[in-house]
């Protein structure tokens, strides 16, 4: 890949109003002459979130807003925006999955992206801490809740990364494009779904350790969030198995 190729930049956002402005202007100042396009999907806000959207639209352009008519979750966001950027980008390009918060430089990103432009992978993920020291900017709740969860997910799934719920994500449009339609989690569990998909489908993904900013203005994991994102992981174990794909089975012949 050169230097000319696009990045679509997908940021599932609900109720970001005070958030999604500092998130698009720190992301927008990527350089190294590639061509940058902001998708971000409203989940039914009910704050000023769209409004803030429309207003830097106007001021960076080639900001899309997308909107979902109700609070569907974090996932069917994601998957709207991740589908309208593959059917308007080119073979070549890259599709990152982001969060409505600046909680990282644009250098950060750019480093991701060219992890990804430079090796045979299908994508990169990024990774906040090792497993055995917490960085002095995440909040302790959260790097508990993370740790416990990749520990569970990489148990049920033979995987092994530090951090899938991650708060940046970089992918090869074409790798994204062959595995996006066996996504079926909308919620908080979106992520482990694709990035087990890309596994099955036998597709390389790299970790890059970033520097974030501090946690401080932003929120402990909420409770439903966290409760949500494991009930999400079960659901998709069990999904998987080899007797309720026999019952998904039998139940398309009736």
């Amino acid at each position: 890949m050169g230097n000319s190729v696009n990045v679509w930049i997908v940021i599932p956002a609900g109720n970001a109003e005070n958030t999604i402005s500092d998130a698009l202007y720190e992301y927008s100042k990527m350089g190294d002459g590639r061509s940058l396009h902001f998708v971000v999907v409203s989940d039914g806000s009910t704050d000023s979130t769209c409004e803030r959207v429309l207003e830097i639209s106007r001021d960076l352009g080639r900001v899309r807003l997308l909107k979902n008519s109700g609070v569907y979750g974090r996932g069917s966001a994601a998957l709207k925006g991740i589908l309208y950027s593959i059917r308007m980008s080119k073979n070549r390009d890259v599709i990152a999955l982001l969060c409505p918060e600046k909680r990282f430089k644009s250098s950060e990103l750019e480093k991701m992206i060219g992890v990804l432009e430079r090796g045979s992978i299908d994508g990169v993920l990024s990774k906040r801490y090792n497993r055995t020291t917490k960085p002095e900017a995440m909040k302790t709740s959260n790097y508990l809740f993370s740790l416990f969860y990749n520990k569970m997910t990489n148990l049920f799934f033979g995987l092994d990364y530090t951090d899938i719920q991650c708060p940046a994500k970089v992918f090869k449009r074409d790798a994204l494009e062959k595995v996006i339609d066996k996504t079926v989690i909308r919620g908080e569990g979106f992520d482990l779904n694709l990035i087990y998909e890309m596994k099955l489908a036998g597709m390389k993904l790299d970790e890059v350790h970033i520097r974030t900013e501090p946690e401080a203005e932003y929120p402990h994991m909420r409770c439903n969030n966290a409760i949500d994102t494991v009930l999400d992981t079960l659901w998709y174990r069990l999904y998987r198995t080899d007797f309720y794909k026999s019952m998904r089975e039998r139940m398309h012949d009736f």
